[in-house]
């Protein structure tokens, strides 16, 4: 009987590929990640916020990596400014990191990658640093 082969990660990114949780967003629904969740995906996604668009996650969010209200606006900061909508069934970006999103985050988190180590930078999200309460 042939040996079922997980599929190849769809995030390239050093910050974001190696989050089983954050590659199944990238590729199922029911994946998406909202407000009200915790867990080490929640913090990378905060962290990729903070290295696209210099997001302002409140401390405590960040250090319990739950995805809150700065979270939330900061999503929304995002998607908003980059138009990233389903046409679909919406008119207006929300606060969901679903499919669309987290491709947008992990490609411009990749393309930050890729210049920081062409320029003999550091590690990835060396660079960021959030508000504390």
């Amino acid at each position: 009987m042939p040996v079922a082969l997980e599929a190849d990660p769809v995030l390239v990114s050093m910050l974001l590929s190696g989050d089983a949780r954050l590659q199944r967003c990238a590729v199922e629904d029911p994946a998406h990640v909202t407000e009200g969740q915790k867990g080490p995906h929640v913090r990378l996604i905060q962290l990729a916020l903070a290295i696209t668009d210099n997001a302002d996650i409140a401390g405590a969010e960040s250090t319990s990596s739950s995805y809150g209200p700065s979270t939330t606006a900061a999503v929304l900061a995002y998607k908003t400014k980059r138009q990233i909508i389903n046409r679909s069934y919406q008119s207006k970006p929300d606060a969901i990191v679903g499919k669309m999103t987290i491709a947008s985050l992990d490609a411009e988190v990749a393309a930050r990658e890729r210049r920081n180590l062409a320029m003999g930078a550091g590690r990835p999200g060396a660079d960021i640093t959030t508000k504390r309460d």
